[in-house]
């Protein structure tokens, strides 16, 4: 859990926005491509499961923290689902930014079973941490609130099993 919260800090470390000096001929402007933070909600990586993000937008930038759930299952409601991200769209040679392409990092609970007999069965707590790729699509552009749909391909290590790849699908709506 400590080695995602270091590369979590150092994923949020690498924010920045752009200031323009004042100088006393010129009269000073606003930059409209400054970054703002965005607020989305949704499903998939980029919302922690079931959840929502807090993102930073720039003109070809979403960088992403994602609070969610991974299992709202009559059986288990696991709401302690956190992922970091950061997509680019400058990365294709397109004419406007609608395509994202990025890194991120996930972490779930899991239970798994660690004894079972015939009187009583036991489950342990379990972290699985997920990393891999992102593909976005913006329908507004990456800077710009509506939705987005996206696949990732990932790998997953987890102290108790062999967790694997996974391919998986997310949409969800940035405000």
């Amino acid at each position: 859990m400590y080695k995602a919260l270091v590369i979590a800090s150092i994923m949020l470390s690498s924010f920045s926005a752009n200031a323009t000096p004042e100088s006393d001929n010129l009269p000073t402007q606003e930059n409209d491509n400054s970054p703002y933070f965005s607020f989305g909600i949704g499903i998939g990586y980029n919302y922690a499961g079931l959840g929502f993000n807090l993102a930073l937008v720039s003109e070809t930038d979403f960088k992403y923290i994602a609070l969610g759930c991974s299992s709202v299952t009559s059986n288990s409601r696991d709401c302690d689902s956190f992922g970091v991200g950061w997509i680019k769209s400058d990365i294709f040679d397109f004419v406007n930014n609608k395509h994202g392409l990025g890194l991120f990092l996930y972490s779930e609970s899991d239970n798994v079973l660690v004894k079972k007999d015939a009187a009583n069965s036991r489950y342990q707590s379990n972290r699985i941490y997920e990393y891999g790729v992102q593909y976005t699509y913006y329908m507004n552009e990456i800077n710009n609130a509506g939705f987005n749909f996206g696949v990732h391909l990932g790998d997953s290590y987890s102290k108790h099993r062999d967790e694997g790849y996974s391919l998986g699908l997310q949409v969800g709506y940035q405000f």
